[in-house]
C-alpha cells in the first residue's frame, strides 16, 4: 500500500511505466509493456504454488475491454522447472487477468491475481487502469479477491494519466467520494452543497450520484425526489423511475412505472429490456400466464433466462400444477439450449470448452426437468426413462436427478436397480427426504413392509457419516479467528472473545442472497440440535446489504420465517460498505461459514449452500464435532 500511495503522486510520465512492474512472483511476460495485438509470452515457476509438482498446467488469459471480455487458454510447454506459452493479445483490450490451472486447481496470486495493462509506446492507453480497477472491484469471478483500496488508486492513475501533468478543471469528486481520507471526503461534502444549491438538473443529479457513492441513500433519495419535482422531464425523473421500479416488489406497480418509462423517448434501451425481463419472470412466477406471454414477447433476447424457466418449470411439477404448461415450458429451455450448443454464442469470461460445457450441464439439468414432468403427468415412463438414463450416468450422485430415475425406473418395475442408485447416493453423503422416501416404497416394494427400516437406513448413514468426515478431515485448518464486537437485533453488545472456550459456528449471510436463504431452514434444524448444548454457539452475521436502512429488512426477514437466529449485524468499513468482520476473516462469496474451537482458532471453511436441509445439517454437525475433538 505504501508503493501505491507513492506512485498516486508521481508525474504521469513515471506513473506510465509503473503499471506492470515485474516483481517477483511465480509469473512473468516477456515485455513491461505488452501491447493488443502482439505476441506476448507467458513464464511461470510453480514452485511454492498449490500447482507444483502437477503436470499439464495452462493459462487462461481474461481481457477486460469494457465489452464482451473474451477468453484465450493456451497450453503451457514445461522447459525446465519453468512452463512456457505463448499468447497474441487481444485487440480490444485495456487490460487483461492471467490465471493458471490444472483441472480445478488454480493459482491466482493469493487472491490478489497477476493483473496487467495494455502499453502502447511504451505507455498505458486510455483507460487502461480504469480496466484494472474494474478488476479489483468486480474481480470475483476471475478469482481476484475485491481490494477497493487498489481499485481506486488505480482510477487515481488513469485520472492523472488523462490530464497528463495538466491541473484538472474541478477535483475528481466521484474518486474521492470512495476515498477513506476524512479530508477528501469533507471535500467532497462541500461540493455536494455546493451542487445542490446551484439548482441547475445536471449539478443536482451529480450531487445524487456522490450521495451514492458515498453510500448516503436517504439524502440521495430525498434530493432525487427535489429534483423530480423541479425536473419532471429530464434525467432526474428518470432515475427516480428505474429506483422506484427496482425498490418495490409489487407487479403491478412495477408494470405502472414500466408504462410510464418505455413511453419517454430518451428512456435507456437496455434498461427498458432489464424491466421487461424482471415482469416476465415475475408474472410467470405469481403464474399470470397471459401477462407473462406478453412481456415476453418485448424481450430481445430471452436465451439468458432459460435457468429461470427451468426453475418454474420445476417448481410447477414438484406442486403438481400447471403441468401442461410446466411441460411446454420446459421443452422450450431444452430446444433453446440445444440451438446455443449446435451454434455457440460466446459468453464474457468463458472459454469456448467452459461454455460447451456448461451448455451440456444446463442441457442435463432441462431435460431431467423435463422427464420429471413427464412423471408427474404419467405420461410415455418409457420415454422419459430413456431421455432420463444418460443424464443419470452424467450425474449419477447427484440427489436430484437420482431421485427422478430412480422413480421412472419403479415406475418402469426396474425396484432393485432404483434400490442400488438410491443406496450408493446415500453412501456419498448425498441423502435427501425426497430420497429417503423413494427408497422407502422401494423397501416396503421388496419386503411388505416397513418392518426393520430404520435399522438399514442407520446403515447407510453411519457409512455416509465417515465418508464426509473423512473428506472433512482433509479441509481442517488450524488458524486464529479475528477478533470482534458487533451488535444483534436488539442493540445488545457480542464479542467474539466472550464465546472462548465454546464451539462457535459464524455464518456470513445477506437477505439478497439466494443460497443464503436457502441453507436456513437447515441451519434451523441444525440450531435446534445445538440448542441444549452450552458449548456451542451460533453467529449468524449479516452483511453486504444494500443502501443504509437495511436493519428493519433484516429484522422482517428474520420474523417472517420464524428463525430463532442469533443474528448479528457487521459494520461499515471505511470504503462505507457493510463489510468490515466479513473483510477481516476475508470471505469472497456468500452464504461462508466458519467453524471456530475453544481455543479462538478457525478449523473450517464452509462456503456455499449443501443443496438441501439434510446435507447442510449433516456437514454442519460433522464439522462442529469434529472441532469440538
Amino acid at each position: 500500500m505504501k508503493t501505491i500511495k507513492l506512485l498516486a503522486l508521481l508525474p504521469a510520465l513515471l506513473l506510465a511505466h509503473a503499471g506492470n512492474a515485474q516483481d517477483k512472483t511465480p509469473l512473468t511476460l516477456s515485455t513491461q509493456y505488452p501491447q493488443a495485438g502482439k505476441k506476448l509470452t507467458i513464464t511461470y515457476n510453480p514452485a511454492g504454488t498449490s500447482l507444483n509438482g502437477k503436470d499439464s498446467l495452462k493459462a487462461r488469459v481474461y481481457y477486460i475491454d469494457n465489452k464482451n471480455f473474451p477468453v484465450d487458454e493456451i497450453a503451457l510447454k514445461q522447459n525446465g522447472e519453468l512452463w512456457q506459452g505463448e499468447v497474441t493479445i487481444n485487440d480490444s483490450a485495456k487490460a487483461f487477468v492471467v490465471k493458471v490451472l490444472r483441472d480445478t486447481v488454480i493459482d491466482n496470486n493469493k487472491g490478489k491475481g497477476y493483473v496487467y495493462v495494455i502499453y502502447k509506446d511504451q505507455k498505458p492507453i486510455k483507460g487502461a487502469y480504469n480496466a484494472k480497477a474494474y478488476v479489483y472491484q468486480m474481480g470475483k469471478q476471475l478469482d481476484v479477491t475485491p481490494d477497493m483500496a487498489e481499485a481506486t488508486a488505480d482510477y487515481q492513475k488513469e485520472t492523472e494519466l488523462q490530464l497528463n501533468g495538466k491541473s484538472p478543471k474541478m477535483p475528481n469528486y466521484a474518486l474521492m467520494a470512495r476515498s477513506s481520507d476524512p479530508a477528501k471526503r469533507a471535500l467532497v461534502n462541500k461540493a455536494i452543497d455546493s451542487l445542490e444549491k446551484s439548482g441547475t438538473e445536471g449539478s443536482i443529479f451529480f450531487a445524487i450520484t456522490l450521495l451514492g457513492a458515498e453510500h448516503k441513500t436517504k439524502a440521495a433519495d430525498s434530493l432525487t425526489a427535489i429534483g423530480k419535482l423541479k425536473y419532471p422531464n429530464d434525467n432526474i425523473a428518470r432515475y427516480a423511475l428505474e429506483n422506484e421500479f427496482f425498490a418495490t416488489t409489487n407487479l403491478a406497480k412495477r408494470d405502472s412505472i414500466y408504462q410510464l418509462y418505455s413511453k419517454d423517448s430518451h428512456a435507456i434501451k437496455s434498461v427498458t429490456q432489464y424491466m421487461g425481463v424482471f415482469l416476465t419472470l415475475g408474472y410467470l412466477k405469481a403464474e399470470n400466464l397471459e401477462k407473462y406471454r406478453q412481456y415476453k414477447k418485448e424481450i430481445i433476447n430471452t436465451t439468458d433466462l432459460d435457468g429461470s424457466f427451468n426453475s418454474v418449470a420445476y417448481e410447477w411439477a414438484v406442486a403438481g400444477k400447471h403441468l401442461p404448461e410446466a411441460e411446454e415450458l420446459s421443452k422450450e429451455t431444452i430446444d433453446s439450449i440445444t440451438a446455443r450448443i449446435n451454434h455457440p454464442v460466446s459468453k464474457s469470461f468463458l472459454t469456448a470448452d467452459e461454455l460447451k460445457a456448461r451448455n451440456k450441464e444446463s442441457l442435463d439439468s432441462y431435460t431431467d426437468t423435463y422427464t420429471f414432468i413427464l412423471y408427474k403427468e404419467g405420461k410415455n415412463y418409457a420415454e422419459a426413462l430413456k431421455l432420463e438414463a444418460p443424464v443419470w450416468e452424467r450425474n449419477q450422485l447427484d440427489a436430484d436427478i437420482t431421485e427422478h430415475y430412480a422413480l421412472l425406473l419403479m415406475a418402469t418395475g426396474d425396484y432393485g436397480k432404483a434400490t442400488s442408485i438410491i443406496e450408493a447416493t446415500i453412501k456419498d453423503g448425498k441423502a435427501t427426504k425426497g430420497l429417503n422416501d423413494v427408497l422407502k416404497k422401494c423397501y416396503l416394494h421388496k419386503n411388505g413392509s416397513d418392518k426393520g427400516f430404520d435399522a438399514y437406513m442407520a446403515q447407510l448413514n453411519e457409512v455416509s457419516n465417515q465418508k464426509a468426515k473423512e473428506a472433512l478431515a482433509k479441509e481442517m485448518i488450524n488458524i486464529p479467528a479475528p477478533a470482534f464486537t458487533l451488535k444483534d437485533l436488539d442493540g445488545n453488545t457480542v464479542s467474539l472473545a466472550s464465546l472462548k472456550g465454546k464451539t462457535v459456528i459464524v455464518d456470513f449471510w445477506a437477505t439478497w442472497c439466494g443460497p443464503c436463504k436457502a441453507s436456513m431452514p437447515g441451519m434451523q434444524i441444525a440450531v435446534n440440535k445445538y440448542k441444549n448444548d452450552p458449548n456451542v454457539k451460533f453467529l449468524f452475521i449479516d452483511a453486504w446489504e444494500n443502501g443504509d436502512d437495511y436493519l428493519p429488512k433484516v429484522k422482517k426477514f428474520i420474523g417472517d420465517n420464524k428463525y430463532t437466529f442469533n443474528v448479528l449485524v457487521d459494520e461499515k468499513d471505511q470504503s462505507g460498505q457493510q463489510a468490515k468482520v466479513i473483510s477481516q476473516f476475508k470471505v469472497d462469496g456468500i452464504p461462508t461459514k466458519f467453524i471456530i474451537d475453544g481455543n479462538g482458532n478457525i478449523r473450517f471453511k464452509h462456503v456455499g449452500y449443501d443443496g438441501s436441509d439434510d446435507a447442510v445439517v449433516s456437514t454442519v454437525s460433522s464439522m462442529i464435532d469434529m472441532a469440538k475433538m
